[in-house]
């Protein structure tokens, strides 16, 4: 994943220690990011990869003027001609893809976390739902497995 920083930080990986610096960009394995966007996710912005699936909160143009963000409720319809339907404010709005200028997918991986956390303590590690949540993570957000999305 590559993550841009928004400010002053300090990152301890495998490779050792480094000072970011604000507009810094970062590629981290997917692995390593979600732990920094855990620790820190105001900190960072996820500049890719960044599919468009529900979950993921996306900020849009009406009229000349930038509206949301809003959290993608539904995706129909097929690439580069898809339509959201995205809560924004307890409303629902349906926009199309064209006029998206901005993704976020952490409120989308967050919830997915969240969603596993909660079958670990029920389930167990070794859950089926585990599992699922992991690869629904991976197949959409680890870049190996990516070509290209947006």
């Amino acid at each position: 994943m590559r993550l841009q920083c928004f400010s002053d930080c300090t990152l301890i990986d495998s490779t050792g220690t480094r000072l970011i610096g604000p507009g810094e960009v970062i590629s981290l394995p997917m692995h390593d990011a979600v732990k920094v966007m855990c620790l820190a996710h105001e900190r960072f912005k996820i500049l890719s990869p960044t599919p468009l699936l529900p979950g993921v909160a996306v900020c849009w143009s009406l009229e000349d003027r930038v509206q949301g963000p809003g959290i993608v409720m539904l995706v129909e319809g097929s690439a580069p001609a898809r339509m959201l339907l995205v809560e924004h404010d307890g409303q629902l709005h349906r926009i199309a893809e064209q006029s998206v200028g901005d993704i976020d997918p952490w409120p989308a991986i967050d919830g997915k976390l969240e969603e596993q956390l909660q079958f670990i303590l029920s389930e167990g590690l070794e859950s089926e739902k585990v599992q699922e949540i992991t690869e629904w993570v991976c197949t959409h957000f680890d870049e190996a497995s990516l070509s290209g999305e947006r």
